[in-house]
């Protein structure tokens, strides 16, 4: 009876050290997902300003050409 007490107990041990292990690496992966959709974000965000700027300044020359405009 003894050993298998010990045996028992090795194994919940091992599950728990397994369990840990995983949960370690889901969180690092779940860090990594989000740091890469913040880059897409951040990406999106640049190429939207990227091209907007052209339109944003001819903008400005039309409001100052034609003030009620803006």
């Amino acid at each position: 009876m003894p050993f298998f007490a010990a045996e028992s107990g090795a194994r919940t041990r091992a599950m728990i050290a397994a369990w840990i292990k995983v949960t370690n690496r889901l969180d690092s992966l779940f860090a990594h997902s989000r740091q890469l959709r913040r880059e897409e974000i951040t990406n999106e965000i640049v190429e939207l300003a990227r091209r907007a700027g052209p339109r944003a300044s001819r903008a400005g020359e039309l409001a100052s050409v034609f003030p009620w405009l803006s």
